[in-house]
C-alpha cells in the first residue's frame, strides 16, 4: 500500500501528516577528534560552486502512541532539484508542488497558478541544513555554517566519489546548533549531509553534478501568497503507510 504523506511546519520542527512519535535518533559519538578548519573550509568551498544538483530524501518513522493501536510507519519522500549559484536562482521538483527560488523569493505552484512569498529564501541562511527538510536547499548559504566538535569517522562512496564521513554540530546565523553527518570528497567539497530534523524525521542531502550549465528561470506571472511562509512539503513515499 502506498499514501503520500504531506509534512507542514516551520523549522527546526515539522509534524507529518501521520502523528505520533518514533524513536529518537542516537547521536554517539566515535572516531578521531579533528580540527573543524578542514571542513569549515569545504563547506565555504561548496557555497561557491557555480551550480549543483541536488536529492533530498526524508526518512519519516511513525509508531501509533495508543498502547491498543498496532500501527507503524516508515516513508520516504524524494525532492530533487538543480542550483544556480552564480544567479541565485533554483529549482526544486516536487511531485505536487514545483518550488522555483530567485534571490530570495520563493515561487510555488498550487494548480495551474504560481505563488510567490517576498523573503522566505532568507529561511536559508537562518537554517542552512534544516530548509532542506522544506524541500529547499541553496549551498550558498554553506558560508554561514559553523562546524563544532568535528569527529571523523571513517569513509565510503556516495555517488561513486570516495568521501571522508565527519560527525560534528554546525550553527548558522542565528546560533542554533544541530546535531549532523557530513561527508567530503577529496576535492574538498560537500558531498552529503544527514541529520534528524524531528525525533520522527531524517534528512538526507545528496549533492552531484557540480558546475553544470544551468537555466532556470522564475515564473512570468505570480500572485502573492496567503502564507508569508508558506513551503509545503509533499513527496513520493514508499513504505507502510500510516492508518
Amino acid at each position: 500500500m502506498r499514501r503520500d504523506c504531506v509534512l507542514l511546519g516551520a523549522a527546526p520542527l515539522v509534524l507529518t501528516a501521520c502523528g505520533g512519535t518514533a524513536h529518537r535518533v542516537s547521536y554517539v559519538v566515535t572516531g578521531e577528534r579533528v580540527p573543524s578548519a578542514g571542513l569549515t573550509r569545504a563547506l565555504r568551498k561548496t557555497a561557491g560552486v557555480p551550480s549543483v544538483h541536488v536529492t533530498i530524501a526524508r526518512r519519516i518513522s511513525f509508531k501509533s502512541p495508543f498502547p491498543v493501536v498496532s500501527s507503524n510507519c516508515t516513508t520516504t519522500t524524494h525532492t530533487t532539484g538543480d542550483v544556480d549559484n552564480v544567479h541565485h536562482t533554483a529549482r526544486f521538483d516536487q511531485p505536487a508542488a514545483p518550488v522555483v527560488v530567485s534571490g530570495t523569493t520563493y515561487y510555488e505552484k498550487n494548480g495551474r497558478q504560481w505563488t510567490e512569498t517576498p523573503g522566505a529564501a532568507l529561511l536559508g541562511r537562518a537554517f542552512p541544513l534544516s530548509s532542506a527538510g522544506f524541500g529547499t536547499f541553496e549551498p550558498r548559504f554553506l558560508k554561514f555554517v559553523r562546524p563544532h566538535r568535528v569527529t571523523e569517522i571513517g569513509s565510503a562512496r556516495i555517488g561513486g566519489a570516495p568521501t571522508t564521513q565527519y560527525r560534528t554540530w554546525i550553527g548558522g546565523d542565528e546560533g542554533v546548533r544541530q546535531p549532523v553527518e557530513l561527508w567530503t570528497d577529496h576535492s574538498g567539497r560537500l558531498r552529503q549531509a544527514r541529520f534528524a530534523q524531528s525525533p520522527d524525521i531524517v534528512v538526507t542531502v545528496r549533492l552531484s553534478g557540480f558546475g553544470e550549465h544551468l537555466h532556470i528561470v522564475p515564473p512570468k506571472t505570480a500572485v502573492p501568497s496567503t502564507n508569508k511562509m508558506s513551503v509545503k512539503l509533499y513527496g513520493s513515499g514508499k513504505g507502510k503507510a500510516c492508518k
